[in-house]
């Protein structure tokens, strides 16, 4: 499958984000991230991180409040994204690039580089990961949070919505644990996968049936699924030097 342009992939996730409020209470996900990536950044040195596909800031905003000595960086390709992200994260740097071809990508390293939920646009692995990679310090750490496939199978997504079948959108592309594992092998990198399951109810919301929600199990677990009903099994992946 061709990957498709980025644009065409994020176009209907930025109005959304500008949508969003949600500086004030961090999503159930950022306070998972942030609590297993506690001890090692709260051990570095007036750390420098950086948020790959940062949106609004969302995430940074949070981290800030987490670790007040750290320098933040944002990068996104949307500039009115960027633009909301500065206004809302006063210190914080935001770089206009893309991830998938490396436009605009920065020349500096960071200690810690998160990518939350992004890795799911795209259909081919090498071209972000090496991005990632390159700007994260040798002994550095990267975080990449969203949904991995415990099997062994790498599943590519196109959806349709019923009353607008002229627009394919993608964005939830379901890449295998050991795809991603043996990735970072060849580049002499170590994969650890912290899995993460929600623990309140989300309500489906009817007016954007791909946005997820959740169900209980009859043992009480749940479920969070989206309306192509792909169920999502979230894992934190913590990359570093093998």
């Amino acid at each position: 499958m061709a990957e498709p342009d980025f644009k065409e992939v994020k176009a209907h996730d930025s109005e959304h984000y500008l949508r969003e409020e949600g500086k004030r209470e961090p999503k159930e996900s950022f306070k998972f991230i942030l609590g297993e990536v506690r001890d090692y950044v709260s051990g570095l040195d007036s750390p420098r991180i950086a948020d790959v596909g940062c949106a609004t800031g969302d995430f940074l905003y949070h981290t800030g409040q987490a670790f007040p000595d750290a320098e933040l960086t944002g990068i996104d390709f949307y500039p009115e994204l960027l633009e909301q992200a500065a206004a809302d994260v006063p210190g914080g740097n935001f770089i206009k690039a893309d991830v998938l071809t490396g436009e605009g990508w920065p020349d500096e390293q960071f200690d810690a580089v998160f990518m939350n939920g992004v890795h799911s646009i795209f259909f081919e692995v090498d071209p972000w990961l090496d991005n990632m990679l390159a700007i994260t310090k040798p002994g550095g750490r990267t975080f990449i949070f969203g949904i991995w496939n415990p099997d062994d199978v790498d599943v590519l997504t196109s959806v349709r919505y019923v009353d607008d079948p002229d627009t394919p959108r993608s964005g939830w592309n379901y890449v295998s644990k050991t795809t991603m594992t043996r990735h970072l092998e060849r580049r002499g990198k170590s994969a650890k996968f912290t899995d993460w399951e929600i623990e309140m109810d989300l309500p489906r919301d009817k007016d954007d049936p791909m946005r997820t929600w959740t169900f209980r199990r009859e043992d009480g677990t749940r479920v969070t699924i989206n309306g192509a009903q792909i169920v999502h099994n979230f894992s934190l992946l913590e990359i570093t030097d093998a």
